[in-house]
């Protein structure tokens, strides 16, 4: 099928067979807010950027969404209000936001009462999209040319009155994404003859609709309380797999994606056998290779406990899971919710944020710093995170490009904030930004990017859509590098196709599109 994409605007040289642009290290403008010498890490800049969004609740809610909506090389800000309107903030360049008055009345929705966002092109158009999954109907924004958003929702990603988390991934490698939608039953006992109890997994057909291959799948759990999801390739094979983070001890879900057969498409649930199963009221997900072994670690949220699972496989294959989250140091009170592993400091170690709501954490977020032997040591005031306000939605999102991650907080009942990472010493980074084209999807999501450093060690990292607690991440790709100035850069695009880039220069954001045959400047997109 044919689908119409507007130009890149912007001038990309052809590198190795591909096209390749960096983005220059921008320096912070004149009216970025500055950080005070050595004091706290992070600092709230929320009244500074322009960012007003207030968050008004009667259950569990905050969703967050990065993307470059208008296509002008910076990321901006999706947050949904629940009972308050939903705010689109475009990021000026220049250390602020603001929002577009013909938007703005577009995706306000007050009452919508949304509780996450999942940020992607689905149509492969050029054009970031919002999918937002609500206590009441989900909806789809369709982003028309970044001019403006119309709702174009089709009736099987409605979930009415019980969805929490949604993620794009491009399950059957059709260059199409499709979409998964977690569901939290409404009343326990559950109701097993409802269908709307159970999640969804909306595979994309030929002929521009989708399916649900969810009733074909043979699943331990098939009816859990779902309040966190991502879609990624958890044993690297490199097919997106799903793990669900289900709630009330239900027991999570990891469902590995076995390729084509099985009437549809084949899904084998390792919950149990790779020991990703571990129970608890799982409410917020990140995933990521910690602990730079070469496979994906597992952390999520609880009640009172927080769970790390540490995959012990070794590389590639189905995972290997023991907990370690006592011997790590990332085990805490509270009521956790967002999480995110992040190279807060730069130093090639992944850190660790954890929202809390309260009540026995004194709603007192974590930031914990990963040191050389795998532990983590928890900050204390230094952090400027620890603000005593409960915290459920999390992001992560270098606003200001200038290679530090900040951190995007939706507190409860209250407001979202901008944290802006003013850490005095940072190591080195490098940043990758991808753009895909056919046959792969046009924001390459599910494709693995992997940073080797002059000592070899080697850095995973994942484009995804969907994670954390009800959000999307900022759809660059972050790595610190400690005191390296240059990386070697291996991508791994969905369709199995390697791009290897020597010798790139830290302090920037290399942007990098698939390496296709496709024109720089085309009005055709062949999925």
């Amino acid at each position: 099928m044919s689908r119409k994409a507007l130009p890149i605007p912007v001038l990309l040289a052809f590198v190795q067979g591909l096209m390749l642009a960096a983005a220059p290290a921008t320096a912070p403008g004149s009216n970025y807010p500055q950080g005070a010498g050595t004091a706290p890490m992070f600092v709230d800049v929320t009244i500074a950027v322009g960012i007003e969004s207030p968050l008004s609740q009667d259950k569990p809610a905050g969703g967050i969404g990065v993307g470059d909506f208008n296509r002008d090389g910076w990321p901006d800000l999706f947050l949904t209000g629940y009972f308050e309107p939903n705010k689109l903030y475009l990021n000026d360049g220049q250390g602020g936001f603001a929002e577009d008055p013909l938007i703005a009345g577009q995706v306000a929705m007050p009452g919508s009462r949304c509780t996450g966002v999942a940020v992607a092109d689905h149509d492969n158009d050029g054009w970031s999209d919002i999918f937002l999954v609500c206590n009441g109907d989900n909806h789809l924004l369709r982003n028309l040319d970044g001019a403006a958003f119309e709702l174009a929702t089709p009736a099987l990603f409605n979930h009415p009155e019980r969805s929490e988390a949604a993620a794009w991934a491009d399950f059957n490698s059709d260059g199409i994404l499709d979409l998964v939608v977690a569901a939290h039953p409404r009343a326990f006992p559950y109701d097993d003859t409802d269908p709307d109890n159970y999640d969804r997994v909306l595979i994309s057909t030929s002929g521009g609709g989708y399916i649900d291959l969810a009733p074909s799948l043979s699943i331990d759990t098939p009816l859990a309380a779902t309040l966190a999801l991502t879609a990624g390739d958890i044993d690297l094979d490199g097919r997106m797999d799903m793990y669900f983070g289900n709630d009330r001890h239900d027991g999570n879900t990891l469902l590995l994606n076995r390729g084509p057969g099985c009437g549809g498409w084949c899904f084998e649930d390792v919950s149990a056998a790779s020991g990703a199963r571990r129970p608890a009221y799982s409410m917020g997900i990140a995933a990521s290779d910690h602990d730079r072994d070469g496979d994906i670690d597992l952390y999520y949220s609880s009640m009172d406990e927080q769970i790390l699972l540490v995959n012990n496989a070794g590389g590639p294959g189905d995972p290997d899971y023991a907990e370690g989250q006592v011997e790590a140091g990332v085990n805490a009170p509270g009521i956790g919710w967002g999480t995110i592993f992040l190279d807060a400091d730069n130093d090639g170690l992944e850190d660790l944020f954890l929202a809390i709501s309260g009540p026995s954490g004194a709603n007192s977020d974590r930031l914990y710093i990963q040191r050389p032997d795998g532990t983590f040591a928890a900050q204390g005031p230094d952090s400027g995170l620890n603000v005593l306000l409960p915290t459920e939605a999390a992001a992560r999102v270098d606003y200001d490009r200038d290679g530090r991650m900040d951190l995007v907080l939706g507190h409860s009942n209250n407001e979202y904030r901008l944290y802006r990472n003013v850490h005095p010493e940072p190591g080195h980074w490098l940043g990758v930004e991808l753009v895909g084209f056919a046959p792969i999807n046009r924001d390459a999501i599910g494709t693995r990017v992997e940073v080797v450093t002059g000592d070899g060690l080697r850095r995973i990292g994942e484009r995804r859509s969907g994670e954390s607690r009800g959000a999307t991440h900022d759809p660059a790709l972050h790595f610190g590098l400690g005191s390296h100035t240059f990386a070697d850069v291996f991508i791994h695009w969905p369709d199995g196709t390697t791009t290897t880039l020597a010798d790139r220069e830290s302090g920037r954001y290399h942007r990098v599109i698939y390496p296709s045959t496709v024109p720089l400047f085309t009005d055709g997109f062949e999925p």
